[in-house]
Parts: structure tokens; C-alpha cells; sequence
């Protein structure tokens, strides 16, 4: 995808004739993080979507037909009743991604393996050279305490934030 030559994104960019046509995404700071953070999206995506899908799916029809007919339109509609009966799904794809995002090690470890240098170095790669490549056991489980210190911290966050407002 991000191949200097073969890659899709630059043959768009180019056919576009748009900036950084001929880019060497992986070979920069910034570029190597766009492209690991639209790699992300692009494999994260299809999960929110279902489980958005899913918690659409449990609302049922007959607030949409008694909105209509109380004369709400399809912005009152959205903000009333889709979002606010779409918390529990919308926190558990937020927490889901955030989770994914910060603990991220596959994608980093397959596209840049930490570089640039280590610009791209993120807490579980950090965890994984710790364990497997230089085998600091202690600060690997340091690193590992930590992380599910600041996941926890997220995950109570992310509950609490959507738990303090009751729908219906």
C-alpha cells in the first residue's frame, strides 16, 4: 500500500497529480506515522462498523414512527434518539479502538519496526525489544504493569463518561 513504487497511495497521488506523489512514506517521521495510523483505520474500520451496525439493529422502529409522527425531523431524530440509544455501542467500539490504538504492536512492528531510528517507537514495541530482544524482564514487566495501568485508566474513563447520563 505504502510502497514507494508499487504502492496504490502513490499511484493515486500521482494519476491526482496531487502533493507527495512519489513519497517514501515509511522513511520519514510524519510519513511513517500517517501511514501507520491510516493502516490502522483501514484494518479497525470494518469492527466499528458492526458493532455500530449491531447497536442500530437493537433500536427499535417504533421510536422512528413515533417521532414522525410527533413532527421531529431527521436532525432531531439523529440527536434525540439515534445517538443517545447508541451509547452502550458507541462506548464499547470507543473504548475497543483506543484500547487498539494505544496498545498498537502489530502494525508498527510489520511496517517500520520502530524507525525510522525510533520515531515510530510506541509503549508495546518498546515492551516487546524489552522482553524478547534484550531480555530486561524487570523493565518489560514494568513497561507491562504500566500498560494495563493506562488501558484500565482509559477503559474507567471511556465507562464513566458514557455512563453518566441514563437514556430513557
Amino acid at each position: 500500500m505504502f510502497d514507494p513504487q508499487f504502492g496504490w497511495v502513490n499511484y493515486v497521488l500521482t494519476k491526482l497529480h496531487l502533493p507527495l506523489a512519489n513519497t517514501t512514506w515509511l522513511a520519514g517521521k510524519w510519513t511513517s506515522w500517517a501511514a501507520i495510523l491510516a493502516a490502522d483505520a483501514w484494518r479497525n474500520t470494518p469492527f466499528v462498523a458492526i458493532v455500530l451496525l449491531a447497536g442500530l439493529q437493537v433500536i427499535p422502529t417504533e421510536i422512528y414512527e413515533a417521532a414522525r409522527i410527533d413532527g421531529a425531523s431527521a436532525w432531531q431524530t439523529l440527536w434525540r434518539l439515534t445517538l443517545p440509544l447508541l451509547r452502550p455501542a458507541l462506548m464499547v467500539a470507543l473504548v475497543f479502538r483506543t484500547l487498539s490504538s494505544f496498545l498498537i504492536f502489530d502494525v508498527v512492528y510489520a511496517m517500520t519496526g520502530g524507525g525510522p531510528g525510533t520515531s515510530t517507537t510506541v509503549l508495546s514495541y518498546l515492551n516487546w525489544q524489552a522482553f524478547f530482544v534484550y531480555a530486561d524482564y524487570g523493565y518489560g514487566g514494568a513497561i507491562s504493569v504500566a500498560l494495563v495501568v493506562i488501558a484500565l485508566m482509559i477503559a474507567a474513563a471511556y465507562v464513566r463518561l458514557f455512563s453518566s447520563e441514563q437514556v430513557l
